[in-house]
């Protein structure tokens, strides 16, 4: 068997995202300022909520690319602003991708993450290269 490593690259190097806007809901003040850090670099336009409630209004007004949405927050956690975006909300924002940023490696809480809805699921702490190949992948138009 083959061992494979991903390559690591430099997040400097990556093309940048011009033009792509995201939503992110996440309320650790270290992950808030990491992810700015990151999405900065790549020229994403994106906007921080701190809690599920404020996920749900802010994509209610304003249009979004994609969800980067924290499974446990206050207010309304990750799973209920999901399940609220697939259920409640009109095209094309129902659609909306969203990845689900978690601390928690149990299954069951992934299976759950992926059963309301939740496109992808990466588990904090996460690699910069692995978050821009998802988010990459998922933008509109580039979508499998």
């Amino acid at each position: 068997m083959q061992n494979e490593t991903p390559e690591i690259i430099n997040i400097k190097d990556l093309a940048p995202l011009t033009g792509v806007r995201i939503l992110i809901a996440e309320d650790n003040p270290v992950n808030q300022y990491m992810l700015s850090r990151i999405l900065r670099q790549w020229n994403v336009d994106f906007e921080m909520v701190g809690d599920g409630q404020s996920a749900v209004n802010a994509m209610r007004e304003k249009h979004f690319d994609m969800l980067l949405l924290d499974t446990h927050m206050p207010v309304m956690d990750g799973y209920e602003v999901a399940k609220t975006i697939r259920t409640e909300m009109e095209e094309p924002k129902r659609s909306i991708h969203i990845i689900s940023l978690s601390a928690s490696s149990f299954d069951h809480e992934h299976q759950l993450a992926l059963e309301v809805g939740m496109n992808e699921i990466m588990s904090k702490p996460f690699k910069p290269n692995e978050l821009y190949q998802k988010i990459e992948r998922l933008l509109p138009g580039n979508a499998a």
